[in-house]
């Protein structure tokens, strides 16, 4: 599993690039707009995800917390600007990577390469369960 390989450091040459970045509760960590083209890891706290409405109402979509690996699949694979804002619930500290250095780490590290398609297969199938909850449920 990802989380485990990265809390039992067996991707330090992926950890020796990151940087830590520690926030407050409340705090916004990524806004509506912006293309975040990074890979971060939650090393304490919880995140939410939400998006704010044309009457201004804000819908969390999903929650983050401490173990977790997070990428923004429309601004990593599609270089689009996120449609969602990230914000700490809790204090939080995150170690963050660009997705840049990962691809490059990655070209000669079989490891590596394992984790980011099992990172890709971990979003294709939350998104794909967020499809069916409205379609199914």
């Amino acid at each position: 599993m990802i989380e485990d390989s990265i809390e039992n450091n067996t991707h330090l040459p992926l950890l020796q690039f990151a940087t830590p970045k520690v926030m407050a509760a409340s705090e916004i960590y990524i806004p509506e707009g912006k293309i975040f083209k990074k890979i971060f890891y939650i090393k304490k706290g919880i995140l939410r995800n939400f998006f704010v409405t044309k009457s201004g109402e804000e819908k969390t979509i999903f929650f983050r917390w401490e173990g977790q690996i997070v990428a923004i699949p429309e601004c990593i694979f599609d270089n689009q600007p996120t449609r969602q804002t990230w914000q700490a619930l809790e204090d939080c500290e995150l170690m963050e990577i660009d997705f840049e250095m990962v691809e490059k780490l990655s070209e000669n590290n079989i490891s590596l390469i394992k984790t980011r398609l099992e990172l890709a297969q971990k979003m294709l199938l939350e998104a794909l369960k967020r499809v069916e909850s409205f379609v199914i449920d």
